[in-house]
């Protein structure tokens, strides 16, 4: 009995030693605020966003990076003083740098198992409670999780990914001809600046519209503004 114990543990060392090797930390993230307040509170976060920003699509895995943008906004907007950021996993295949290693074929993406998907990068906001780091993305999780699990879930056994955390603007991700992510670059382009305009609020909105509805479709752009300072404001 003791000896089957044994393997058991050292099984799952095994298994943890194999996730902790294969999870990267960017040198170029950005320094995101800790919030002073207990990480309790993510459960409740979890819960509004899951139940209350109901107008995106938490299965489309086309829009995260708006996803976590809208997220970001509201949250923010709703509760004085909160902070928060944006966790972006890459999987290797996604690297320029790495580019060389998959040359002669393989690859290192992303994966949700449970759903059958697979992707280059993903995004869902982060919040810093001391050292607690936790994940809000009802996507890929059923509740609000540390940083380490929500990425190690959707690295595969055998692939690799890298972690860069970025302020809450929307961002791009720099990328080369292959658009592929150059992850020694250290300046990420604000999308917000194509928009032509400085209203964060109509920018989300229009960029809803176009994700959801395929258009500028000005009726739909009110829609979702309306929805959005309804929600800032309850």
């Amino acid at each position: 009995m003791k000896f089957v114990i044994l393997l058991l543990v050292i099984s799952l060392q095994l298994l943890y030693s194999q996730h902790k090797e294969t999870l990267e930390y960017s040198p170029y993230s950005d320094t995101i605020g800790s919030n002073k307040i207990d990480k309790s509170i993510g459960a409740a976060l979890y819960s509004f966003v899951k139940n209350r920003i109901d107008f995106v699509q938490y299965d489309d895995y086309e829009n995260c990076d708006l996803r976590a943008h809208l997220i970001c906004f509201v949250l923010e907007k709703k509760f004085d003083n909160l902070k928060l950021g944006k966790a972006w996993l890459f999987g290797d295949s996604k690297r320029a740098s790495k580019k060389f290693l998959y040359e002669d074929g393989g690859s290192s993406y992303l994966a949700l198992n449970s759903k059958g998907m697979s992707w280059g990068y993903h995004v869902a906001p982060v919040i810093i409670f001391g050292k607690d780091t936790l994940i809000i993305d009802p996507t890929t999780q059923s509740f609000a999780v540390p940083l380490r699990k929500w990425a190690n879930d959707l690295i595969p056994l055998g692939s690799k990914g890298y972690i860069i955390l970025k302020n809450n603007e929307y961002f791009c991700y720099p990328s080369d001809d292959e658009n592929m992510f150059m992850d020694n670059e250290t300046n990420w382009d604000n999308a917000n600046d194509e928009s032509g305009h400085a209203d964060v609020l109509t920018d989300i909105a229009e960029k809803i519209s176009v994700a959801y509805i395929g258009i500028l479709d000005p009726s739909k752009i009110v829609f979702y503004k309306n929805k959005i300072i309804d929600l800032c404001n309850q």
